[in-house]
């Protein structure tokens, strides 16, 4: 591609299961030349190599995985499957991914809403700004954190919850909000969901609304210089228990 060429529509004919790499050390300016990219056939494999740029970038169709790639400005990811492995995703950003999504190491800053059938989390997940989270599955070994403890508005809605990591924010230095709902809790880790703290002036808001929550430690203070306010909702129990 001829350096500074940053617009234009990308169609990708390939066959069915076949494999698309897209590599940014072999472009001229290592930005992507393309803001719209269209997958014509269904579950063809596309990868992602260091991938950096600003503006628009819309994907529709296929299977993606993006490999340390770094975006900021407006993305919208609708396929069959989607890993992310590292990087940090600026702006508007959209995931509307129709089976399962793989976090690996990302950092989200902005307004993320990510809508799945299953969100498997296998590192740490960092965010940064407003996160909308809809998965009928949420579960894997990783966590979810706060970035450099900036502001966190997470909204997490699931029927399955079985995350064996927690949602981190020990120290939040503005005000921030967490919410997660879900119909079905199933862990095995005995250690805490929620680690939440606050520095001095700040209040940290959170709702945790559960069917049961089994013998898990729910929730634990970690730096309360400043407010954390909230409630855990337990809908339904185990007449077991």
């Amino acid at each position: 591609k001829t350096a500074g060429k940053t617009t234009g529509r990308l169609v990708v004919m390939a066959s069915a299961f076949s494999t698309v790499t897209f590599t940014a050390a072999n472009w001229a300016d290592a930005t992507f030349p393309f803001i719209d990219v269209v997958v014509e056939t269904a579950y063809t494999q596309c990868f992602w190599n260091g991938i950096t740029g600003c503006g628009i970038f819309k994907v529709v169709g296929g299977v993606h995985t993006f490999n340390s790639c770094n975006y900021n400005g407006e993305s919208s990811v609708k396929a069959d499957y989607c890993t992310v492995n590292g990087g940090t995703w600026l702006g508007l950003m959209n995931f509307d991914i129709e089976s399962n999504m793989i976090v690996n190491g990302m950092t989200s800053g902005g307004e993320l809403c990510i809508q799945t059938s299953g969100l498997e989390i296998q590192s740490n997940f960092a965010i940064w700004g407003t996160a909308k989270i809809q998965a009928d599955e949420l579960f894997g070994a990783g966590s979810f954190s706060s970035f450099s403890n900036n502001p966190v508005f997470l909204d997490v809605q699931t029927n399955r919850l079985f995350l064996e990591g927690n949602f981190s924010f020990p120290s939040q230095a503005v005000n921030s909000s967490i919410k997660i709902t879900a119909a079905k809790m199933a862990r095995t880790a005995t250690t805490r969901l929620l680690y939440l703290g606050a520095e001095a002036g700040v209040t940290v808001n959170y709702q945790l609304v559960v069917d049961t929550m089994g013998s898990i430690v729910p929730m634990e203070i970690g730096n309360p210089s400043g407010t954390v306010a909230g409630k855990v909702i337990e809908l339904l129990k185990d007449e077991n228990k």
